[in-house]
């Protein structure tokens, strides 16, 4: 009896995973497109509710990101957000209004594509059943296999602080980690955290995008993690400068640091300050939008007071 108590639960697990909807090319592998850079990137009007919802998320929100610059989108809990991840990456395509990426309907573009050119790691970030290398190779999948040990692994787990975890793990690089495997080891969360963050830097997306991964920190500790990320993508940024061609780049980490858009999303503001530009997300839409100096000076604004009721968060 208890079987089969065990088989019905599988059961119903299995009616909704096929219950579930399909999208097209939902199991495509990411799709480059040669010479691509992300120039610009626009929402006009967007709304959004959720399937079966009732409430709009988004509502006539609007905005224009240029360049490549780090970009932070702040508010309070519920303000949206992570929708706009969602949206961003094609997770959703129901919404009213135009997404554009270079001016291009984002629906217009494969599925594929759109998960080469972004990569994300979301607060609920995956924890994989792999090696600690396969861990971070996997955030470039069709990546070129004779540089998988390449110098460039090795300065992002440095530099990220996980040197001192590699080198205690039993197999090194190669020690299957999580609780699938009888010999998997492992780690803390902001080992995973890191190993997240870790994963997106390998990647050669063009528009690098961290929704809160470390919302379980404390707001220390989460200053810190960003400010290794801050880092390590300055200095990938700094190994282009004087660099015209794919011919001229002699590492890995070259080719992967050109022309990205970084962008941040998160409540605590500790993060945002290392953005060229911030937006202010309230009620589904962009209310605010400008630097952390700018910003600061708005005696009414919602962003100096969330600032100001944090700021006890990171003084002493």
């Amino acid at each position: 009896m208890q079987g089969i108590a065990d088989v019905n639960a599988y059961l119903r697990d299995v009616e909704i995973f096929l219950g579930m909807e399909e999208k097209v090319d939902a199991d495509a592998r990411p799709l480059k497109i040669p010479g691509f850079q992300v120039e610009t990137i626009e929402f006009r009007r967007v709304s959004f509710r959720y399937p079966g919802g009732d409430r709009y998320v988004l509502k006539d929100c609007s905005f224009m990101l240029q360049g490549n610059k780090c970009y932070a989108v702040v508010g309070k809990n519920g303000a949206g957000k992570s929708t706009l991840t969602k949206l961003l990456t094609g997770l959703y395509e129901d919404y009213e209004g135009e997404i554009l990426i270079n001016g291009k309907d984002l629906r217009e573009y494969r599925y594929g594509e759109l998960k080469w050119m972004f990569s994300v790691v979301f607060q609920d970030f995956a924890r994989y059943a792999l090696s600690f290398r396969e861990n971070i190779l996997v955030g470039n999948v069709g990546g070129n296999e004779e540089h998988s040990h390449t110098q460039f692994l090795e300065q992002i787990i440095d530099k990220l602080e996980l040197k001192s975890c590699v080198q205690k793990l039993p197999g090194g690089l190669d020690t299957r980690l999580g609780k699938l495997d009888r010999d998997g080891v492992d780690l803390s969360g902001g080992q995973w955290q890191k190993l997240a963050i870790a994963r997106l830097l390998y990647s050669d997306a063009p528009v690098n995008i961290l929704d809160e991964p470390t919302a379980a920190l404390d707001p220390r500790g989460e200053a810190k993690v960003y400010e290794m990320f801050r880092q390590v993508t300055m200095e990938r940024g700094q190994s282009t400068e004087g660099v015209h061609s794919m011919k001229d780049m002699h590492t890995m980490e070259e080719a992967y640091s050109m022309e990205k858009f970084t962008i941040l999303i998160t409540y605590r503001l500790g993060a945002a300050r290392m953005a060229d530009e911030i937006l202010v997300l309230d009620q589904g839409r962009i209310i605010e939008q400008g630097t952390h100096e700018g910003l600061i000076q708005s005696e009414n604004g919602l962003y100096k007071e969330m600032f100001d009721s944090q700021r006890c968060w990171y003084e002493t």
